[in-house]
């Protein structure tokens, strides 16, 4: 009988499970969007004034390339926070199985005071919002090898992904964070974290489908990579009875 050798995380799971919507999502807004005027043809008069009354409020976003820009910019911060909500999981997940990995004692004063008032509830225990904490704190930097390095410490071996999945995943937060905090338009620090040259400091940034399905692929080769080296190092059996406790105590 051969040995299991990897088993995914639950984290992992989630996270497929989560990935398989935003691509079904983003197939069928696209066949939508190509449908839409036969659509505009048939359309009752009620649904035809109600469609022009939205769009009213968003000029311009009746051509194609408007609605496809925002489809892609939905899908590229949904595909950035399931990144982020998987290193999470998987972390809290960590700190559970191994709480001598959570030395609270080594935790800085004025860090526990910030976890405490903005991650604390009655719901969440400590391990899960310190996992939180890290991951926006290192979430700030931008850089995914900062990510990488912190999973790496954490289990006690160097987790070894592809540079070029973390250069893209790298620009993928870079993007999302230019969407949030500019509007999208590119500055210095941009592309100073992202090395690119096809873009220009004040113009906006393009978002498009093949830079989706990009930064997408770079994203999930990093969390097969970062899942596979934290479950067969603190192991299998550890992980599974976790979640079978957790199932238990949730009556599922």
């Amino acid at each position: 009988m051969s040995r299991i050798e990897y088993v995914p995380s639950v984290a992992m799971n989630r996270y497929t499970h989560r990935w398989s919507e935003i691509m079904y999502f983003m197939q069928m807004n696209m066949i939508a969007n190509s449908e839409r005027t036969t659509w505009l043809q048939s359309a009752d008069e009620s649904s035809l004034s109600r469609l022009n009354t939205i769009a009213s409020l968003a000029p311009g976003i009746q051509e194609p390339e408007a609605r496809l820009r925002v489809l892609t910019e939905l899908v590229l911060g949904r595909l950035v926070d399931d990144f982020k909500g998987y290193l999470c999981e998987i972390v809290a997940d960590v700190f559970t199985i191994r709480p001598d990995l959570l030395d609270e004692a080594k935790i800085k004063l004025e860090e526990r005071k910030i976890i405490l008032k903005f991650y604390d509830s009655a719901d969440v225990d400590f391990a899960s919002c310190y996992a939180h904490f890290k991951v926006d704190k290192l979430s700030s930097s931008i850089n995914v090898k900062d990510f990488v390095a912190f999973c790496s410490e954490l289990i006690g071996e160097e987790i070894t992904p592809d540079a070029s999945d973390i250069t893209t995943a790298t620009e993928a937060l870079a993007v999302r964070n230019l969407l949030v905090h500019t509007k999208g338009k590119v500055n210095a620090r941009f592309i100073s974290r992202t090395g690119r040259t096809d873009v220009k400091i004040g113009k906006l940034i393009n978002v498009s489908t093949t830079d989706c399905q990009r930064w997408d692929r770079a994203m999930w080769n990093l969390v097969k990579v970062v899942d596979h080296a934290i479950v067969t190092k603190i192991g299998i059996r550890e992980f599974v009875d976790l979640h079978l406790r957790e199932d238990g105590a949730s009556g599922n």
